[in-house]
C-alpha cells in the first residue's frame, strides 16, 4: 500500500478558475476564467502568470497536444482556437456549426484532436481547419479521455461508452447511474467513472466493461485525476472542499484528505506523477508528492 501523502507547495490567485491543463513538460499550466473570458498560461517553475489571452466568449475547456506543441482552447457557443506553445501566438480557428463543443482531446496523431459534445464526437484537422467526420450519440456529458490507444471512453447520464477512433465506431457501452466523467488509467486498462445517483466512482474494465471496483464519496464528485502509474487517485468533491487521496493499487484504500477551501473544479496529476495541482474558483493550488 502506497504511504505517499501531499505536501502544500504554493498558490496562485486566479478569480474564478476552472478548467485547466498541464503541458507534457510540465512546465506551463494554463488556466480557464470563466467570467472574465480569458486563459492565464503560468511559468510553473515560478508560478508567474506569463501571459493572459482574452476571448470574446468564454473559454470552457483547454488541452495540450500531445507532444505539448499545440493548446487548444474550447470557447463557448463559438470554436476551438489553436494555438502554438512556442510564442502561444493563435494560429488556426474551428468554428462551430450546428453543435455546442464542450470538450476537447487530444488525438495520437498530430494536430488532430477529438471534440464532444452532448450530440456526439467530432474528428477535427487542425492543419486544415476542418471537422473530419461526426458520430452521433446524443446525450454526452462534458467528460471524455482517451487512451495510449485508440479507444476514446466517453459518459452520457446512463451510459459509459468505449469508442474506437480507428474504425469510428462504438467498441461497447454499459448502463451506469449518473455518469458525469471519466479519467483514464492507460497501463492497466481501467476508466474511472464518476457516477452522481451513486455518488461514487466506479473502476471499470476497458476491455469488457466488468467492475474493478469503487471510490465511495461523500457528495457530487467533481473530478478525478491519477498518477502515471496508475497506483494512486485524487478526488475532489464538494462535500467539505477537500481532496481525497486513494491508493488503487489493488483494493481501495484512503491515505488521506486535504483541504482546498473554496469551491473545487478540477484536478491534475503532472506526468512525471510529482505535483499535483488544483483549481478552487479562486486559486490554483499546488501540491507536491512526499
Amino acid at each position: 500500500m502506497s504511504t505517499t501523502k501531499l505536501q502544500f507547495l504554493s498558490e496562485i490567485p486566479l478569480p474564478d478558475a476552472g478548467a485547466f491543463a498541464i503541458s507534457p513538460s510540465g512546465g506551463f499550466a494554463v488556466v480557464c476564467q470563466s467570467s472574465s473570458s480569458k486563459i492565464s498560461i503560468i511559468d510553473t517553475c515560478s508560478g508567474k502568470i506569463l501571459k493572459a489571452v482574452s476571448f470574446p466568449k468564454q473559454p470552457t475547456g483547454v488541452e495540450f497536444s500531445r507532444n505539448g506543441m499545440f493548446l487548444y482552447v474550447v470557447l463557448d457557443r463559438d470554436s476551438i482556437v489553436e494555438f502554438s506553445t512556442s510564442d502561444w501566438r493563435e494560429t488556426k480557428r474551428i468554428p462551430w456549426a450546428d453543435t455546442i463543443w464542450t470538450k476537447i482531446v487530444a488525438g495520437n496523431v498530430e494536430r488532430c484532436a477529438y471534440a464532444v459534445s452532448s450530440r456526439g464526437v467530432d474528428e477535427l484537422d487542425f492543419a486544415r481547419s476542418e471537422i473530419v467526420r461526426s458520430f452521433a450519440y446524443p446525450g454526452l456529458k462534458n467528460s471524455s479521455a482517451l487512451n495510449s490507444g485508440n479507444l476514446l471512453c466517453l459518459v452520457a447520464l446512463e451510459k459509459f461508452i468505449v469508442f474506437d477512433v480507428k474504425s469510428w465506431d462504438k467498441k461497447f457501452e454499459k448502463a451506469i447511474e449518473g455518469g458525469h466523467l471519466v479519467e483514464i488509467d492507460p497501463r492497466r486498462e481501467r476508466a474511472f467513472v464518476g457516477q452522481v445517483r451513486r455518488k461514487t466512482v466506479e473502476i471499470l474494465n476497458l476491455e469488457t466493461g466488468g467492475s474493478l471496483g469503487s471510490i465511495p464519496g461523500d457528495d457530487f464528485v467533481q473530478g478525478v485525476a491519477l498518477t502515471p502509474s496508475g497506483s494512486m487517485a485524487f478526488v475532489i468533491s464538494h462535500v467539505g472542499a477537500k481532496l481525497a487521496v486513494y491508493d488503487v493499487d489493488g483494493e481501495v484504500k484512503k491515505i488521506e484528505d486535504v483541504s482546498i477551501g473554496g469551491n473545487p473544479k478540477n484536478v491534475v496529476v503532472t506526468l512525471d506523477g510529482t505535483q499535483v495541482y488544483v483549481t478552487n474558483g479562486i486559486v490554483l493550488k499546488v501540491f507536491k508528492m512526499s
